[in-house]
């Protein structure tokens, strides 16, 4: 069982980030499933440049004992005569799944996880490897030769990106029966703000509806709105479905006007509380961390306040009832850091630990430095 399952990881790493032989001696990576109960999964590059695979103790001790009593189940009842090959296989199936079903309980987390790759990087993506995208198969070789014969071409972008591509094409083709009636009044507002129309799948026909006559193909809608329908349907698809989905999502703010980035992480802290989903997101706007302080704001005032005065603020006059529960977000459910390449600390957070926001001087930080040269520059003037 432990060798099978660590194949298995091998060739997901594989898959997914090439031959260990490219990376730095000092290689390592702790993948924790829970740290409260101390589960964790090691990866590191051993001595003979191969990737070493080592579970924590009481996970793999679990995880084992587990697996075990389930395939006695199995040779139990394969020792059984019968010749009714239908149960034997139905027996075995069981099993398989019941060891699948575990091994996901022990790693926390049974949400679905899809990557949304920026528009550039798909674009990108799509110019240098088209053909990579669509010839290559999912299924790796068995031999480990082949496997790092052909696995050293394949990178993690090009992984994720044809993960991504599959699974809108799904979306979209279930996007023909969808009502807009369907979505809570906060959806329908925003989406429509962002999109500045109404979405519509017509037998495969993607339209932005400005009003009941007058549309526009998305192929040839605006930069914001065609790199951000991905985002909305499938945001209306975990709703929907009421989905638990993890989504890591790569610069939504991409080509869209403020005021529709913050529409936009309106709706993903929604859904969040919706459905239970959760949400990684890397971004260079400030105005989306504005967006994120100010609904960590109204839920730390409006649990003192009346929330009547607060919804004209967020456009809630026609979804006032829904706005409390929408915008449940505070600081054990949300979490900011700061990646900077060229400071000391590579890694910093940033939520303020009294006020539970995102520190002003992080908001501030761009736009100061930019008033700062228009400050020298009017001060040259004068000189």
């Amino acid at each position: 069982i432990r060798s099978s399952f660590i194949k298995s990881i091998t060739h997901k790493f594989l898959e997914y980030f090439g031959v260990i032989e490219n990376f730095h001696d000092t290689f390592e990576v702790k993948f924790y499933t829970s740290v409260e109960r101390n589960y964790y999964i090691l990866l590191r590059k051993g001595d003979k440049k191969k990737l070493n695979i080592n579970f924590s103790k009481n996970y793999w001790v679990i995880f084992e004992d587990k697996a075990k009593r389930l395939l006695s189940e199995l040779k139990q009842s394969n020792r059984q005569k019968t010749s009714n090959y239908l149960l034997q296989t139905r027996i075995r199936h069981m099993v398989v799944n019941k060891i699948s079903e575990f091994a996901n309980d022990l790693f926390c987390d049974d949400k679905e996880t899809i990557f949304f790759p920026s528009g550039r990087c798909l674009i990108t993506m799509m110019n240098n490897q088209l053909s990579e995208i669509l010839q290559r198969s999912y299924i790796l070789p068995q031999s480990d030769s082949n496997v790092f014969s052909n696995i050293v071409r394949r990178s993690i972008d090009l992984t994720l990106i044809r993960e991504y591509v599959g699974y809108m094409y799904s979306i979209k083709s279930r996007m023909s029966s969808f009502g807009p009636e369907e979505l809570p009044l906060i959806f329908r507002h925003h989406i429509s703000k962002i999109l500045k129309g109404q979405y519509v799948n017509e037998d495969g026909k993607e339209r932005i509806y400005y009003d009941d006559k007058h549309f526009i193909p998305l192929n040839l809608a605006s930069s914001g709105q065609q790199d951000v329908i991905n985002i909305l349907l499938d945001a209306i698809d975990i709703y929907r479905g009421n989905l638990l989905a993890n989504r890591i999502i790569e610069e939504p703010e991409t080509h869209l006007f403020p005021n529709a980035q913050r529409f936009l992480v309106e709706i993903l802290v929604a859904l969040s509380n919706f459905c239970k989903c959760s949400y990684v997101i890397t971004t260079h706007s400030p105005f989306v961390l504005a967006s994120f302080n100010n609904i960590l704001y109204y839920n730390k005032v409006s649990k003192t306040k009346k929330e009547g005065k607060y919804t004209e603020y967020f456009g809630a006059k026609d979804f006032a009832d829904e706005l409390e529960k929408a915008f449940n977000l505070g600081v054990t459910e949300f979490k900011a850091y700061n990646l900077r390449m060229d400071h000391e600390t590579y890694c910093t957070p940033m939520l303020d630990n009294v006020t539970g926001l995102i520190g002003a001087n992080v908001l501030d930080e761009s736009t100061e430095s930019i008033y700062d040269i228009f400050s020298r520059i009017y001060d040259f003037s004068f000189e």
